[in-house]
């Protein structure tokens, strides 16, 4: 195992927090996301093409076009528009509303609907100094928070990881933190596999490697957004740039030549062929293998692939060199990352305006060639950055079926004017025509019809989260128990926490049955100091489903109304009363109706047994419905007198996120399924 030493680790911790922080934070609840326009129906014998398109007047997108006031071209000849959106992102969304998504599927889910804006952002270290890593922190956090609104969509990576470890969010609070405690990601720090080139003596092709791994992620990054969605996705960049390399036989003389295996011995006693698995100790077969990959590796025609792929993927680029202006006349170009504490050998001193240019230009070209914006040559990247945000504003999608049907797996080319001026708009440049097979696929899939799948419980459950609004003051939950129901009112946290409703609150409950008469009241308090009142309204036999409307009151405060509706549940088990406890067994258990919870709590959960139970199960689930390895404590005991199943969660171990209670339990033939959801913050 390779250890990473002095700076790298810096790097890891970066890497390690920046996909942490990405994976789940929940603060508020966005409205369901709403379906893109479809084509009204879709053709077999034809392939519909998604383009989105930027037309500007004067820097600023041009509103209120319509399908009639565009052209678009495939391959030079003109096809007919069947679909318009226009798509405007709002800003200045507070990082309270938005919402992070539970998981990578669900996130990639939403970032398939062209109304979220998705964007990647890119961290490179390896071509990136201490300055420029230092100048970074608050201008990328400002520009976040400036442009995150509650349909977008945004990931973080450094070269520590892999494209495949992209989690999607829209929390920016703990990415600041991070930045601003790890800013100096941009210095020198060991190469990527920097023990083994030493080991095999080859420490000058520790910058070909670093470069290779940052074209890799590239590179797996377009595969991956491509994969998403049609829809314009971005990345941005930000990097000092890079020289491109092409290939060089050269470096392999003088260096290892890999004749056959070698024999040794393992520290275990063990004979074996090649490396011995010893510390520090070079495995010729890799020393050899490694020096043909790289020095036969011209990046100079990767990287016109790259562009080309980014293009096909509609990835478009915003180039960030966050290094400033660089004046020295010589010096020697970044080094490759030093090895143990030393610069390797083989690193040329070069003309630093020469590098310059070279690095600059390949960070215009990326942009210029895949529609982004390139924010170079300046010691303040502000401007640039809000550029960016001006750019990424707004949008249409342009959708038509093509005229070409012939399946050939091409790249064909787009382009898109505005009639009448014959202006050019900024455009999807080009797509991958499908194959017959692929084609074939799709019309397999159309002519199967789709069987409708029943929807879990959990969804039904996760619902009702949608009531906690950010602007939520009271919420009631109820349940019928005996001969009673059960109300609870409760205030929200935020709402007790700035001060409001210090003296407590009269709860009043009104509750009427199905044809809306009214079948009786009951009254309650929320004391001082406390946020929540359990009343009970006796209804005797009836049969209900009733209806509870809930009305608090307090002296400088206005009133507060809620509606809930309450049925009796079949089967072996009642519904839930929940709680909300501190995590020691004996803290007090206080009624909860916002179904919301801080980690530094536990909830308790108390369902009524109409039945014997012969057996019980519970599990946790996150928001995508996969069980979680945390245990749910269940037991059996009375409550005034009356049998309850319950369960206890300490939500120490979660992050913020959803999460839902699932249980089952039995009695004989008879099984009851009660799912209950709930929301866990910082």
């Amino acid at each position: 195992m390779i250890r990473i030493r002095g700076g790298a680790a810096r790097h890891a911790a970066l890497a390690v927090a920046v996909s942490a922080l990405l994976v789940v934070s929940v603060s508020g609840q966005n409205p369901p996301p709403q379906k893109p326009q479809q084509p009204p129906v879709f053709r077999t014998e034809a392939n519909y093409v998604h383009v989105d398109a930027y037309p500007t007047r004067d820097g600023k997108i041009v509103e209120g076009l319509t399908a009639a006031d565009f052209e678009v071209l495939e391959d030079g000849k003109p096809q007919t528009i069947d679909a318009v959106q226009f798509i405007r992102f709002e800003p200045f969304t507070s990082d309270a509303e938005r919402r992070d998504p539970n998981s990578q599927r669900e996130a990639f889910e939403l970032a398939g609907d062209p109304r979220y804006r998705v964007f990647v952002i890119y961290l490179d270290f390896y071509h990136t100094n201490l300055r420029g890593s230092h100048e970074t922190r608050k201008p990328l956090t400002n520009m976040l928070n400036r442009i995150l609104g509650s349909r977008d969509l945004f990931g973080m990576l450094t070269p520590q990881q892999r494209p495949t470890d992209l989690i999607l969010g829209q929390h920016t609070e703990s990415i600041a933190e991070q930045l601003e405690r790890h800013w100096t990601w941009g210095f020198m720090h060991p190469a990527e596999g920097a023990l083994e080139l030493e080991a095999c003596g080859l420490p000058q092709l520790a910058g070909r490697r670093n470069l290779d791994k940052v074209f890799s992620d590239l590179e797996g990054l377009i595969d991956l957004l491509d994969g998403i969605r049609q829809e314009r996705k971005n990345i941005l960049l930000f990097s000092g740039g890079f020289r491109l390399p092409g290939r060089d036989t050269s470096v392999r003389e003088g260096n290892v030549k890999y004749d056959g295996p070698t024999v040794g011995i393992t520290p275990t006693g063990k004979i074996t062929l090649g490396s011995t698995g010893r510390p520090g100790e070079a495995d010729p077969r890799w020393c050899q293998s490694e020096l043909n990959r790289l020095a036969e590796m011209d990046f100079g025609q990767r990287w016109r692939n790259l562009i080309r792929a980014a293009r096909q993927a509609n990835v478009a680029f915003y180039t960030i060199n966050p290094q400033g202006l660089e004046a020295a006349e010589f010096a020697q170009d970044k080094p490759v990352p030093f090895i143990n504490g030393q610069l390797p050998g083989g690193n040329p001193v070069v003309r630093k305006t020469d590098a310059i240019t070279d690095r600059t230009d390949r960070l215009l070209e990326l942009a210029q060639n895949t529609d982004g914006v390139a924010v170079v040559n300046s010691n303040d990247i502000n401007p640039g950055l809000a550029r960016i945000a001006s750019d990424l504003s707004a949008y249409y999608v342009l959708g038509y079926y093509t005229t070409n049907t012939k399946w050939d797996g091409r790249v064909r080319k787009i382009s898109v004017r505005l009639k009448g001026t014959n202006t050019a708009v900024r455009a999807r440049r080009e797509y991958r025509a499908p194959t017959e097979a692929e084609m074939a696929t799709m019309r397999a899939a159309l002519s199967t019809p789709a069987v409708p799948k029943a929807a879990p419980p959990e969804d039904a459950a996760f619902a009702t989260l949608v009531r906690m609004r950010p602007d939520t003051t009271v919420l009631a939950h109820g349940v019928f128990a005996g001969s009673d129901l059960v109300v609870v009112t409760e205030i929200a946290a935020p709402a007790i926490e700035v001060g409001r409703w210090k003296g407590g609150a009269d709860v009043e409950v009104t509750v009427g049955d199905a044809a809306g008469a009214t079948v009786a009241t009951g009254r309650g308090r929320i004391e001082p100091g406390a946020r929540a009142a359990l009343v009970r309204v006796p209804v005797g036999g009836q049969p209900g489903p009733w209806t509870a409307a809930v009305e608090v009151r307090a002296a400088g405060e206005p009133d507060q109304h809620d509606r809930i509706r309450i049925a009796r549940a079949a089967g072996p088990l009642g519904d839930p009363l929940v709680y909300r406890a501190l995590p020691a067994p004996v803290s007090p258990l206080r009624p909860a109706a916002v179904f919301q919870f801080r980690r530094t709590e536990r909830i308790h959960l108390e369902w009524p047994i109409l039945q014997p139970l012969d057996r019980r199960e519970a599990r946790l689930l996150g928001r995508n419905g996969s069980p979680l390895a945390l245990e749910i404590t269940l037991a059996e005991r009375e409550t005034n007198g009356a049998p309850m199943l319950v369960a206890d969660l300490n939500l120490a171990p979660l992050t913020a996120g959803d999460y839902a209670i699932d249980l089952t339990a039995g009695s004989g033939a008879a099984v009851a399924h009660k799912v209950m959801a709930l929301r866990v913050v910082r």
